[in-house]
Parts: structure tokens; C-alpha cells; sequence
């Protein structure tokens, strides 16, 4: 929830450039662009892993049913694990204290490498 309240688009420019500096409006952005890779590429291979569970036989046509199931449980895996990244993005988005954004970042990237 943003605490700030502003006139406009401009004016939340000035003031946060002006409260935390330039590199304020990048804050966050480290790990939803990690994250979406890793997570494209787990949405990607699950899906890929429950429809070659699905058509064992090579000559067996993926039925409506089948990718549908495949859908559904690539979803529910990806929203699994993507969740807890996606309230880090958050959480970094908006903060107002400096000292706290060297955390953020060190833990993002460090979660990152224990996986």
C-alpha cells in the first residue's frame, strides 16, 4: 500500500526521485526479471512434462481434456512458486527507507542461488 500521495504521474517522479534518488525507480526490478525467466522456463518445461505424460504413444492425439488438465496443473505449480517472489517485488516497490533496499536486493539474489 503506497503511503505517499501525489498530485499526479509528474509529481511522484519529482518527489521520489527527489526523496530517494534516481535509482528509485528501478528499486524491485531485480527480481521480477530473474524470477519471470525462471519461472517462463519452469511454466514451459512442467507443461511440456504433463503432456509427455499424457501421449506415451507417439501416435496418441492430445485430447482437449488432457490439455486442459496439463493447463490447470502448470498453473498451479507456477502460482506455487512464483507467489513468494512476486510479494518480494512488492515489498521492494514500496519501500521508503534506504537502508532497507541493500537487504531486499542481497536476499533476492541470494534466494536465487539456493535454488
Amino acid at each position: 500500500m503506497q503511503t505517499h500521495e501525489y498530485k499526479n504521474t509528474m509529481d511522484c517522479l519529482r518527489q521520489t526521485m527527489k526523496g530517494e534518488g534516481f535509482l528509485a525507480l528501478y528499486k524491485g526490478m531485480s527480481s521480477p526479471l530473474i524470477a519471470s525467466t525462471l519461472f517462463t522456463s519452469i511454466m514451459f518445461g512442467s507443461y511440456e512434462s504433463f503432456r509427455q505424460y499424457f501421449c506415451r504413444d507417439p501416435n496418441h492425439k492430445f485430447t482437449f481434456v488432457e490439455f486442459t488438465i496439463s493447463c490447470c496443473a502448470t498453473g498451479f505449480i507456477e502460482t506455487l512458486l512464483y507467489t513468494p517472489f512476486e510479494h518480494l517485488k512488492i515489498k521492494l516497490q514500496t519501500q521508503y527507507d534506504q537502508s532497507k533496499i541493500f537487504f531486499f536486493f542481497f536476499f533476492s539474489f541470494s534466494f536465487f542461488y539456493l535454488i
